[in-house]
């Protein structure tokens, strides 16, 4: 609690402070995981986060703190084992993000600040860049991670873990073609990554029970990834790189 609200009060009147306890606090919780009960580490973390809720006046500074913290603590060496359990499994549509993150928790939080950058992107682009890079870089790092490289079943697992971010950009399919074209690519390109590497019942199992709109959407969403790796508009991304 002490550290929270250090961090705050010294984004206002302190801001090299502030991050180095942001930082140092990052590295301290993902730390705390090989020494503590995980559940316990994860309810602070989550109280942390929560903490970084930015304020009208602070907006972007508790954001830039926010989605640093989430990466440095998403970097732990067992991320993957301490993330999924049991072979995922929802109820409905409707409720599959709430059942994932219960099941994958540090991946649910990924995403769940990721889906308050999608509806907050009008007033913070920014924002909602930074999210999408931390998830891209998670997914990237899975990828090149030898320990799983050779094994279908395991990476199937891991993009499980991601599964409800498909519903969340369906939802906002017609948003996001009005996004920068940066944006607008790696929420897609994270999109053909768990699709891609899901497991085939799981993809079933979600089609069956989810709306014509939804898969209508799908189809949408996938149109546009295709248009967005056009030969132009990859030339047009390198030279904005």
């Amino acid at each position: 609690a002490v550290v929270r609200a250090t961090v705050r009060d010294k984004s206002e009147s302190s801001l090299s402070v502030a991050k180095f306890l942001n930082q140092a606090f990052a590295v301290f919780a993902r730390d705390l995981l090989d020494v503590l009960e995980r559940s316990f580490v994860f309810e602070r973390i989550n109280d942390y986060v929560r903490t970084l809720d930015a304020d009208a006046e602070r907006v972007m500074t508790l954001q830039v703190f926010k989605f640093t913290f989430l990466r440095v603590v998403c970097t732990h060496a067992d991320y993957v084992p301490l993330s999924y359990a049991v072979a995922p499994t929802f109820a409905s549509a409707h409720t599959l993000a709430l059942d994932f993150w219960r099941r994958h928790f540090l991946p649910g939080l990924v995403l769940h600040e990721v889906a308050r950058a999608f509806i907050a992107h009008r007033t913070s682009h920014a924002a909602l860049t930074m999210a999408l890079d931390v998830l891209a870089s998670l997914l990237r790092a899975h990828d090149l991670d030898a320990r799983y490289a050779e094994h279908d079943d395991v990476r199937a697992r891991i993009a499980a873990m991601y599964f409800p971010y498909v519903p969340l950009v369906l939802d906002r399919v017609a948003l996001i073609t009005d996004w920068r074209q940066v944006d607008r690519r790696r929420a897609l390109l994270s999109l053909v990554w768990v699709l891609r590497n899901v497991s085939r019942s799981l993809l079933r199992r979600w089609w069956a029970c989810e709306t014509q709109t939804r898969v209508l959407a799908l189809l949408h969403a996938l149109r546009l990834a295709m248009k967005s790796w056009s030969s132009d508009d990859l030339s047009d991304a390198a030279a904005a790189t």
